[in-house]
């Protein structure tokens, strides 16, 4: 694998774990599902699609994958706490707690993108060399 795909991969986990924290919270509030479970679902969605194109491009150590998504959701989290303070004037003194339910709803369905995106790119790179 090339140091590209890693920088490639690199960015897709940091960009997409900020996208994906900003665009569940402002479709939850578009929807009007704020205050119901549906932001659950929605953001175990959005980490695991995520997860699974870091895991397609397939870093070379899994390990650093999941840390690059962590870091994305956090400052996703950050990120979205001044859209909604600065733009919207909606509080978000409570960030740091954010952060924690993010990587805690990000653990299980990261995980499991990751492990299927990697299990498919494994497969692919067989697929191709049987040709």
């Amino acid at each position: 694998m090339s140091t590209q795909q890693d920088r490639a991969a690199s960015w897709v986990a940091i960009i997409g774990g900020i996208v994906a924290v900003v665009t569940t919270d402002l479709l939850t509030e578009y929807l009007n599902l704020a205050d119901s479970l549906a932001l659950w679902g929605i953001a175990c969605v959005a980490f695991f699609v995520v997860a699974f194109f870091v895991g397609l491009l397939s870093l070379r150590r899994w390990q650093f994958g999941a840390v690059l998504v962590a870091i994305g959701i956090s400052v996703g989290v950050i990120v979205d706490a001044v859209i909604q303070e600065g733009f919207r004037g909606h509080g978000r003194n409570l960030w740091p707690f954010a952060i924690i339910f993010f990587l805690g709803l990000a653990v299980p369905s990261a995980g499991l993108g990751l492990l299927i995106g990697r299990t498919a790119a494994r497969k692919r790179r067989a697929g191709s060399l049987d040709r």
